[in-house]
């Protein structure tokens, strides 16, 4: 007998076919969100982003998006995936912010 272990991916969210109107409290639900600053630079996007179904620092994320990798049905998972859009999350405060563009401004130095 074993422990059954539960895959949380964007891939897990969008097989379920959640929408907007799905309750998946604690966890953010992808397609209910609400972005309430982003900072472009190249193709990387710094997003701050507050999921309502989310409880931890009150449902706000603030994200490193690779817009090439964004999802065509506007769902924003938060959660790392394979080929996913999210490179990197920060705390939800002005340290998180200052990393996050950090993050953004040494990636496009890569390229």
């Amino acid at each position: 007998m074993g422990i059954r272990i539960m895959r949380l991916s964007s891939a897990s969210s969008r097989d379920r076919r959640i929408d907007v109107n799905t309750d998946t409290t604690p966890n953010p639900n992808p397609y209910a969100y609400t972005i309430l600053h982003t900072e472009r630079e190249g193709q990387y996007v710094v997003m701050k982003v507050q999921y309502p179904h989310c409880t931890t620092y009150e449902g706000v994320k603030i994200l490193v998006v690779d817009i090439t990798k964004l999802w065509n049905d506007g769902g924003l998972d938060p959660h790392f995936t394979e080929n996913g859009p999210v490179l990197a999350r920060f705390e939800p405060n002005d340290r998180g912010m200052r990393g996050a563009r950090a993050l953004v401004k040494a990636l496009n130095q890569d390229q």
